[in-house]
């Protein structure tokens, strides 16, 4: 009786562990899938009737080179002396990537002093899509005014993988 007690407890610490282990490595994130350049559209956060063409908040190309564990790092391109440096990190939960990325104005260039945030998450692929691209979507704030831009402006964007 008392084998197969301890048999018992042995096979169900195995079972546990193991389905511990797979969730572990299920919410794990290679940080590498960001490395590249994606093409950054962000819109207004406008009433329905504001026509399409009036939603333009920015377009630039986000370019992430370097990546460690869960934090990655890139630019944000958006012209000869409009950059902004980017440091962010990623979080998996429930099978759902998640990243918040801070982006600060490079010195000494037009964009000196400049602050967003972007918070976001990648899109899933359609089980039978056709052609879909890496994508990521999300919300940018103004964090820090400049100019005659107030702190606090929102507006969506989406991620494509060039």
């Amino acid at each position: 009786m008392k084998r197969t007690i301890l048999l018992s407890v042995a096979v169900l610490v195995f079972v546990v562990l193991v389905a511990f282990k797979s969730n572990k490595n299920r919410d794990q994130f290679d940080s590498k899938y960001f490395d590249g350049n994606w093409t950054y559209r962000s819109l207004h956060n406008a009433p329905a009737e504001t026509p399409f063409a009036n939603l333009e908040f920015a377009t630039a190309v986000m370019r992430f080179k370097k990546h460690t564990g869960d934090s990655i790092f890139g630019i944000l391109d958006m012209g000869p002396g409009y950059a902004l440096n980017l440091k962010g990190k990623i979080t998996t939960c429930n099978e759902t990537t998640t990243f918040y990325i801070e982006g600060s104005g490079v010195p000494n260039s037009n964009t000196a002093n400049w602050e967003y945030d972007y918070q976001g998450y990648i899109v899933p692929k359609w089980k039978n899509g056709i052609q879909q691209a890496d994508a990521c979507v999300g919300s940018v704030i103004r964090s820090k005014p400049h100019g005659n831009a107030k702190a606090g402006q929102t507006a969506s964007f989406y991620l494509v993988r060039q």
